[in-house]
């Protein structure tokens, strides 16, 4: 069995890390049809350390982020485009995967309508989004509260979610519902990232300030990327991280198939032409 958080602690700081291995953990219960599509692909460290496979297509809306992924060789062809308008025809792909991505994009159901349309009928969506929960279960806020300085808690979470670029939070029955009016009929909504593991997420934020200076000047957020230099934070984070599946959480990882609705693939394939 892959060891999804010391691999990822080789790549990323901490409060990356932890988030990332259990992301991981989960997509290794998911058969991957090809041909693949990643939405928002960002950097590629994700894909790189999670999947044994190459991705076939990989998008991303941000020009530097694919000049870095580019040097990892972990997707077939890459291309600058934003997941609401992705430059494919209709039924191009067999699955189509999203991680931490959705909640960052403005007009998040037009990217799920596309997201639709790009797959066949029958494929397979798997992503990961962020939930309504995640402010209230933050390290900094909590601690804030606990002392009775509420003004200063909500400000915290606010600067956070505003950094973030969080411009969609909503619940598992929120997202599950965007989905299905896209068309995509969810078979799976699992809480990841509990109220332990979110308030150490938050907390660890402040310990990977050096490794933002190292990738600064370096271009990685470790100078020496090896398992042997994570050994101690792996176990001191082993048990926070192997959660299992909580019942609340700051994210939900999400399996969802396209339905073959014609009505629905006709309006799509319309606005695909004209645009």
């Amino acid at each position: 069995m892959t060891d999804h958080l010391a691999q990822h602690l080789c790549s990323v700081p901490a409060h990356r890390a932890l988030v990332r291995a259990q992301e991981a953990a989960l997509y290794d219960k998911i058969p991957l049809t090809s041909p693949i599509l990643d939405v928002g692909c960002g950097d590629g460290y994700f894909a790189r350390a999670t999947f044994s496979r190459k991705i076939d297509i990989g998008i991303d809306a941000s020009l530097s982020a694919l000049a870095e992924c580019a040097r990892t060789n972990t997707y077939t062809l890459l291309l600058n485009a934003s997941g609401a308008k992705i430059p494919f025809p209709d039924a191009t792909f067999a699955t189509a995967i999203s991680n931490c991505v959705l909640e960052h994009i403005p007009d998040i159901d037009q990217a799920l309508c596309e997201i639709s349309r790009v797959l066949k009928p029958g494929g397979l969506f798997v992503g990961t989004m962020v939930t309504d929960q995640l402010t209230s279960l933050l390290g900094i806020p909590r601690v804030l509260q606990s002392i009775g300085l509420t003004h200063a808690a909500d400000a915290y979470a606010t600067w956070f979610n505003r950094k973030a670029r969080h411009y969609h939070m909503l619940s598992p029955t929120e997202w599950s519902a965007r989905l299905a009016n896209a068309g995509l009929e969810v078979t799976r909504s699992q809480y990841y990232l509990g109220p332990k593991a979110t308030l150490v997420f938050d907390l660890l934020h402040y310990y990977a300030l050096p490794s933002a200076v190292v990738h600064r000047f370096f271009r990685r957020w470790l100078l020496w990327q090896d398992s042997r230099n994570v050994v101690l934070t792996a176990a001191l984070l082993r048990g926070i991280c192997d959660e299992g599946a909580p019942e609340k959480g700051a994210c939900v990882f999400v399996t969802a198939v396209r339905k073959a609705d014609s009505l629905l693939t006709t309006n799509r394939a319309a606005n695909y032409r004209t645009r």
